[in-house]
């Protein structure tokens, strides 16, 4: 079966991130709401060309997973949104050194464990209700 998906909101009713922005603000991280998100194709990191070009086109994060996910969950009728680490700033920031996957790495092991807690209070509010909330059961369905 094919199934062609509208792109025009891949990621689910704003419910959901509000969610879960709401359980991560009940944690220790630091927050931005927002943003538009840009898939480069990996697994790499970008050019210094690339990510001069992301930044004047406006685009707040680069990474290679998020826009994939997202249309594989919407054509699951699965509800799907985005919880962002920033853990460099690509090649574009001149005076910090380009990126590689052991900055990554340690970027990530020095991250409290404000998503696991955010993960654990979002979930806790889910098990209080007796059915999946509307923005799963209707994950297909677009903004008028």
């Amino acid at each position: 079966m094919v199934v062609h998906i509208s792109s025009a909101y891949p990621f689910c009713p704003p419910k959901l991130s509000q969610q879960l922005l709401k359980a991560l603000r009940k944690t220790d991280a630091t927050v931005h709401e927002g943003g538009t998100f840009v898939t480069i194709e990996g697994p790499r990191f970008s050019t210094r060309g690339e990510s001069n070009a992301f930044r004047q086109l406006g685009f707040s994060l680069v990474g290679m997973t998020a826009s994939p996910e997202a249309y594989l969950a919407r054509e699951a009728e699965i509800c799907y949104a985005t919880m962002a680490h920033v853990t460099d700033y690509d090649c574009w920031h001149v005076s910090e050194e380009a990126v590689t996957v052991e900055m990554v790495v340690n970027t990530l092991k020095r991250t409290p464990r404000s998503p696991s807690k955010a993960w654990s209070i979002w979930s806790m509010s889910l098990r209080k209700k007796s059915k999946p909330p509307a923005i799963v059961r209707t994950a297909l369905k677009t903004p008028s």
